[in-house]
């Protein structure tokens, strides 16, 4: 069996912002990075740092999966999918 790629519903619930139908795909992985330590770090650095770490971090990894053709999925919180 393939996995299925699904997609969150519209907010919406307009026919235009429907997703695309699932995919199917044979072989798939997931990275899930965290940065350990997160919590303590941005306790110590004002909320313009945290934030501009956050963006240059994120940043690298959307370069690095567009390069590689892979597909992000989300970022939730300190953490990328």
């Amino acid at each position: 069996d393939g996995l299925r790629v699904s997609h969150p519903p519209s907010r919406t619930g307009s026919a235009e912002d429907a997703p695309p139908p699932p995919a199917v795909r044979e072989c798939v992985s997931v990275l899930f990075a965290d940065i350990v330590g997160f919590t303590t770090l941005s306790g110590a650095m004002d909320a313009a740092r945290v934030a501009g770490l956050l963006r240059r971090l994120f940043a690298a990894f959307d370069a690095l999966a567009l390069r590689h053709g892979v597909q992000p999925v989300d970022v939730i919180g300190d953490a990328y999918l």
